[in-house]
Order: structure tokens, then C-alpha cells, then sequence
């Protein structure tokens, strides 16, 4: 079935941000903002013969926040703290309808609502520069690293894991850099998702 479908939408979205110096070289910041995914062709057409899509279906909403304190040591050290939290509403997937029947179909719909939530960090320090803070050259370690917990909190999948979410990010990597080179070797480790 093909149709000729036009949705015009006027969302307005709000959010506030803020940072405070504490320090000459250290600042908290905190910031919360709407959230709004409207839906896409691809969730709006059928995927096989025994697929269905709502026709109540919605656009997603929600809002995100985080809080954090970033900052310098000088000029070898740089780092950055935060916690997030990310609140998905009408989050759209897909169910399995009458399983095991013969009226067995797939239908793609609001399943839940879900949240995630966490840290982020990230640290690198110049060794280069630390020992001689008028160096042109540079040699940083760094790590950035991610924890998540990523929860459904309503529907028929209510406490399950989202999918694609994965645990944790961490990277680790080592950069060089002069005036007229700069190299980097990192490690990336991602946790296990659903």
C-alpha cells in the first residue's frame, strides 16, 4: 500500500545551561534540555507480510541532563566529570503479537518508556609538559571512559536492558605532538549490549 502521508509539526524545545568558575582553571556545569525524535519513514512502513504498524503511532519525547566539573592543572593536566541522565518517552520498537497462533504478527508500536543514566570521564595528562612546562612537544596518556545503565521503566519490557546500549565505553590511548606532527595509538573496550 503506498500513501501520500504529510505531518507538519511545531515543537518548541526548551533548555538552561549553566557553569560556575570555581577555580581560575576549574568550572561546574549543569544543563537540562527537551528531548524530541519525531518518527521516520523507515518506522512507518511494514517490513514484511506479517508486520503491522500502529497507526497510533507517536513521536518519541523526553529530556536530558547532566552535571559536571572540568577543568586544567597547569598545562598538563586536563579532566572533565560528569553524570547524565536521559529520560526517552514512547520510545518506538516492535512486539510480537498472538505468539504461537496463526494470527501470529509482528507489530511496531510505543513500547515503553526508558532511561539511561551514568558517568563520563575523561583524563589526560602531558608527561612532556609536566616535566618541563615550556616544552613545544607533547606525550599525553588519556582514558575516556563511560559507565551506562540503560533501562526500560514501563511496558511489556519494563526493567529489561535496551538494546544496543552497551555497559560501558572505555578508551585508552597514547598522543604525540611537536609543531609539525601529532600521532595517536588508542585501545577501545566496549561492554557487553543486549
Amino acid at each position: 500500500i503506498i500513501t501520500n502521508e504529510n505531518r507538519k509539526r511545531y515543537i518548541p524545545l526548551f533548555g538552561i545551561g549553566t557553569e560556575y568558575k570555581a577555580s581560575a582553571n576549574t568550572n561546574i556545569y549543569a544543563n537540562i534540555s527537551q528531548a524530541y525524535r519525531p518518527i521516520d519513514y523507515s518506522q512507518i512502513t511494514a517490513f514484511g507480510i506479517t508486520s503491522k504498524i500502529d497507526p497510533k503511532l507517536k513521536d518519541a519525547n523526553g529530556f536530558n541532563a547532566d552535571l559536571g566539573y572540568h577543568g586544567t592543572v597547569k598545562n598538563y593536566l586536563n579532566f572533565d566529570l560528569g553524570l547524565f541522565y536521559l529520560a526517552y518517552n514512547k520510545r518506538i520498537g516492535i512486539v510480537l503479537i498472538n505468539p504461537g497462533s496463526v494470527n501470529e504478527y509482528t507489530l511496531r508500536t510505543n513500547v515503553a518508556n526508558s532511561i539511561l543514566k551514568g558517568l563520563e570521564s575523561y583524563i589526560e595528562f602531558n608527561i612532556l609538559k609536566y616535566l618541563n612546562t615550556k616544552s613545544n612537544k607533547g606525550l599525553s596518556i588519556f582514558n575516556s571512559l563511560a559507565l551506562i545503565d540503560a533501562k526500560y521503566k514501563s511496558g511489556e519490557f519494563k526493567g529489561n536492558r535496551v538494546e544496543a546500549s552497551a555497559k560501558y565505553i572505555n578508551r585508552v590511548g597514547l598522543t604525540y605532538s611537536d609543531k609539525r606532527l601529532s600521532a595517536t595509538l588508542q585501545m577501545n573496550n566496549v561492554g557487553d549490549a543486549f
